[in-house]
């Protein structure tokens, strides 16, 4: 297991050319982005439009459910094991309070998706493991507190 992680880290920086930062100018710059515009009556049709979009301004507006709609297509659409660990990588160089906040988020990512009450074939492990992490966290064996 940590062989085939430590395998993914260095194919990650290999393949990925990353930034030294995440303060990186490249990263800062906006993003080109296409809004899909639900019609509001049957009778029209969606719009598409591409505009550019600022990340700080998209990461300072962004709500719960919002967040959790950006993710879900995220991983829906070509997240994979190295780029989870891309990120990591590039959270090395972010602000150590940001750095916790990540991790925090994390496990109360991990600690919501516990709830789930059914699983079948596809998310059965994961669930089991958000389980076992809520469980060491109610138990205290697992911080999530203000200096973990």
């Amino acid at each position: 297991m940590y062989t085939r992680i430590l395998g993914s880290i260095e194919n990650a920086m290999r393949e990925h050319k990353l930034p030294k930062s995440l303060n990186d100018r490249e990263i800062q710059k906006n993003v080109e982005v296409t809004v899909k515009l639900d019609p509001v009556r049957v009778d029209e049709e969606a719009i598409e439009v591409k505009t550019n979009a600022s990340l700080y301004a998209v990461g300072r507006d962004l709500s719960a459910s919002g967040m959790a709609y950006l993710l879900d297509n995220f991983l829906n659409y070509g997240f994979n094991e190295a780029k989870g660990i891309q990120v990591g990588l590039l959270l090395r160089t972010t602000h150590r309070t940001l750095q916790r906040l990540a991790v925090v988020f994390a496990l109360g990512l991990l600690y919501g998706i516990s709830k789930q009450e059914y699983t079948d074939a596809r998310n059965e492990t994961a669930i089991n493991t958000a389980k076992k992490v809520a469980e060491m966290m109610d138990s205290g064996e697992l911080s999530s507190g203000l200096y973990i």
